[in-house]
């Protein structure tokens, strides 16, 4: 199996060292990662449902884009690597905006995987034709296409084995203010 490096943070967010991808989850050390959100021009949110394995929950919803960052990529770079990996659409660049970071620190595989994350989050919004998506069978199980109501049915609802999501429902809510859609309270 391939070593994927990414580089490890200090909590002042300073490169200490660059690690396998695998030690890092393992050992729970932070690092950087990527997150987007694909909006179209109807306003809906294309969101993955990951495939049920032995460390997300039943239905596990997600950003559309969630990497780690490997060392030599910038994020862009990253969210690219991704949507060819997962959805085989090969885009030369996005239109990519910045919605800030957000640090993220969930256990799974009955504690024996860890994801401590400082994550960008970025918006895009693109029209994706939905047979020019070949989705990666091996980690996705399904694509939504959402409205805002539909996403918050959907995401604010579902049982995520108790993971707290405070900082990622944080992240959803800037994301349609961004947009001008109102946020739920």
């Amino acid at each position: 199996m391939e070593k994927r490096l990414v580089e490890v943070l200090d909590e002042n967010l300073q490169v200490l060292a660059q690690e396998d991808q695998a030690v890092v989850h393992a050992k729970g050390l932070l690092h950087q990662a990527a997150r987007a959100l694909l909006i179209n021009s109807s306003q809906k949110i294309l969101l993955v449902k990951r495939k049920r394995n032995d460390w997300l929950p039943l239905g596990h919803l997600d950003m559309t884009i969630s990497t780690d960052i490997f060392v030599g990529e910038t994020a862009e770079e990253a969210i690219l690597r991704e949507f060819l990996s997962s959805f085989g659409l090969a885009f030369k660049a996005l239109p990519l905006v910045c919605l800030g970071q957000v640090a993220e620190y969930k256990v799974f595989k009955k504690n024996k995987e860890i994801d401590n994350t400082l994550s960008q989050v970025f918006l895009i919004k693109k029209d994706v034709k939905a047979a020019a998506i070949h989705l990666n069978s091996e980690t996705i199980e399904a694509l939504l296409w959402l409205d805002y109501t539909e996403f918050v049915k959907k995401f604010f609802t579902i049982d995520y084995g108790g993971l707290n999501l405070a900082n990622r429902k944080r992240v959803y809510y800037e994301i349609f203010q961004a947009l001008g859609i109102p946020a739920l309270e």
